[in-house]
Order: structure tokens, then sequence, then C-alpha cells
């Protein structure tokens, strides 16, 4: 039996990448982890239907915001998935000195699968997609891909199917279903994913400052919002943060280098904190 180099197949439901190495395949399990299986194995799962072969192809991509280590070292490594001005996917990574470096987006992503970078506490994405050359006729873009219900739909309104890219393209308005274009379902709702998007750094410096003074401080989960006279307490705690980080400035200091005497976590964090805890106070009522 020849087998292609790389293709998907389904086990038990779920699908599965295979890639040829020099000792065998390597299958990328549902967890993200990888396994490996001797040449005359695979074949044999093939061969007896255990594993069934789908028309597909994997497509791998790094999450937007992720941590990772270089092979043989323990420093863990900040990286954000950005675009240059001219488009192009770039990564930006925080080195452990408080540094930033830049790497294009293919030169990464081809370390990360070397093994030369490994990425901590996620996965790559992954999509699959129909292999194009596979897909001359709607009947085979639908075998094994959606099941009998998505064939029998698609199937009865065969003139509002087209086959771009490989992709079946249904045409809402033959079909008879609404579907309101992007711009009508989104007027009006807060992106409230922006602040996950725009703040990664930011916000694991303030999930700092709230994990100290849980855990050295002494204080329970969220008793900030139970503190008397909220308003001077907060405003007064930003203040002496703001002001130690001027001072700490006007000595030369860099900005992350600028940090609570008592915690180590930068001032700007603490002062963030205390301004976020005012303000939510506030938009909950509890301090007029």
């Amino acid at each position: 039996m020849k087998l292609p180099k790389d293709f998907v197949f389904d086990y038990s439901g779920k699908l599965f990448h295979a890639r040829e190495d020099v000792n065998g395949f390597v299958i990328r399990t549902t967890d993200g982890g990888n396994t490996n299986y001797s040449k005359t194995m695979v074949e044999y799962f093939i061969r007896n239907g255990i594993w069934v072969r789908k028309q597909m192809r994997a497509v791998y991509s790094l999450p937007d915001y992720f941590e990772f280590k270089v092979k043989g070292y323990d420093t863990i490594f900040y990286a954000t998935l950005l675009k240059t001005p001219q488009q192009k996917k770039c990564v930006k990574v925080t080195m452990a000195t408080g540094g930033v470096a830049t790497y294009g987006y293919k030169e990464f992503f081809k370390l990360l699968r070397k093994g030369e970078y490994q990425l901590v506490g996620c996965n790559l994405n992954v999509k699959y997609k129909v292999l194009k050359e596979k897909a001359d006729t709607t009947e085979t873009l639908l075998k094994g891909l959606n099941g009998e219900r998505l064939r029998e739909s698609v199937m009865q309104h065969k003139e509002a199917v087209t086959v771009t890219h490989a992709i079946v393209m249904e045409n809402s308005q033959n079909l008879g279903v609404y579907r309101p274009d992007v711009a009508t379902r989104k007027a009006g709702k807060v992106r409230v994913e922006l602040v996950d998007d725009g703040f990664p750094f930011a916000l694991r410096e303030l999930a700092k400052v709230m994990t100290w003074a849980n855990s050295n401080k002494g204080y329970k989960d969220h008793d900030w919002k139970n503190i008397p006279d909220a308003e001077n307490a907060f405003k007064g705690a930003a203040a002496r943060h703001r002001v130690k980080f001027d001072a700490q400035r006007s000595f030369g200091n860099e900005m992350l280098d600028c940090t609570d005497e008592e915690s180590g976590i930068i001032h700007l964090a603490h002062e963030c904190f205390n301004n976020l805890a005012l303000l939510e106070l506030a938009l909950a009522g509890k301090v007029k």
C-alpha cells in the first residue's frame, strides 16, 4: 500500500494528522502532542478500515498570544502574533531581560516545527481543509465531510452550491436562510476581545499584582471590593506608586526597572490595579 507522506484520517469520529518521517509516521494527537507509529502499523490500520483516510490537509497556525521556551533551556518567553505595516505576519517576543525581538512568521514557525522552540501551556491551532484536486464535484466534496444531513440539504439546492477553492459556498438567499451581513451583526456590540488581544502583557502584570496581594498580603480573592473608604484608599495607593515610579525614572531607571520594593512588580502595574479597582467599584455603584 502506497501512502502519501502527509494525510488526515478519521478515528472514532475525530480527525488526526499523520506525517511521514525517518522512523515511520508521526501522528498528532487531539491534545496537541505527538505519537509515533511504524509505517507497517499505519498501513495495517488504513487497510483494515480502523483509520479512515480523509481527502483533507491539516493547516496549523500560531495562537495570537503564547508562551514558549528554547530547546534545552527552562526560561519562558512571551510572544504575540502581529502584522507589519505591509500586512505580513510576524512574531514579537519579549525576552527575560525585558528586551523585545521580532521574528518573521515563517522563520519562527519553522523553528517551532523542528522542535527548536517548544510551546508552553498551549498548542498550535489546527484547521482541516478539503484538498482542491479532490473536489471536482459537489458529491466528491461532500463525501465523508459533513454527513448525510448536509448532503441532502445541498443536493436539494444544488443550483445554490458552488465550489471555490474546495469549499462549499451556500447562497443564503436561495436556501431561504436568514444570514445578516457581518457589519449588521456586529453593529453596536462592544468588542471585549480587543482588551485580551491588545493588552496581553499588561494584563499579565495586573494578574501578578492581584496574585501577590492574595498570597503575600493575606487578602482573599476580590477582597479589595470590600475596602472601607475605597475612593480615598485606591486614589492614595495609585498616587504613591505614581510618585515612586517618577522618582525612579528621574534617576535614569528604565520603565520595567521601576519596581515596588515590597512586591518586586513594576509600579505601573500597581497604579493600574488601583485605578481599575476604583473604576470597577464606581461602575458597580459601590462608590458614588
